[in-house]
């Protein structure tokens, strides 16, 4: 009898060391305890990463809304966008203004509509010809004068003739003017 017990105590003793070895091997092999601390310690660096990176892009984007707010204030201090613009007028404007910095304007022509939500935007081609520092003048003055028209291409390349030619510069502009698009009234009787 007493040999059966110790047969067993030694059964017990070997299966329970069999069975921890199997769940070592087991827990080893496939969870990989150094790798899974270093898989959350990874993670939580990038939740950290992130967490920073999201605190940086709702500043930017408080940035922005503060920009936005301003520019809108602005525009409701302004007049609205006009119903249409004097585009002729305007453009004689413009040449008189290049006219007063030494600037010829070459060429003017029509290009190109295009409508955006609520605004319409018409687009010249200039080609001027003048100084470098005259048409800089020029395009600096342009730029504060309350013209709906922004100069949304420039382009200077090397130009005239002769002795000056060194110092001339021929402009090619594309000008874009800007006016609201009426809303059409919608019919609700049908």
């Amino acid at each position: 009898m007493r040999t059966e017990k110790s047969t067993i105590l030694i059964d017990v003793i070997g299966a329970t060391a069999v069975i921890s070895m199997v769940s070592w091997v087991a827990w080893y092999s496939f969870l990989k305890p150094d790798t899974a601390t270093s898989q959350v310690n990874a993670l939580a660096v990038a939740v950290e990463v992130s967490t920073s990176r999201l605190r940086d892009l709702e500043h930017g984007l408080d940035q922005q809304k503060s920009v936005h707010r301003g520019l809108f204030g602005q525009a409701t201090d302004r007049e609205n966008l006009p119903d249409e613009i004097p585009i002729e007028q305007t453009l004689a404007d413009i040449t008189a203004l290049a006219d007063r910095h030494g600037v010829r304007m070459i060429g003017v022509s029509p290009w190109s509509k295009v409508k955006y939500s609520g605004v319409l935007e018409i687009r010249y081609r200039l080609s001027a010809e003048g100084g470098f520092q005259n048409l800089l003048r020029f395009l600096k003055e342009f730029e504060s004068e309350d013209y709906w028209a922004d100069v949304t291409f420039l382009n200077l390349l090397p130009g005239g003739a002769g002795d000056e030619a060194e110092s001339m510069r021929l402009a090619e502009l594309t000008l874009s003017f800007f006016s609201a698009i009426p809303e059409t009234p919608v019919d609700e009787s049908s």
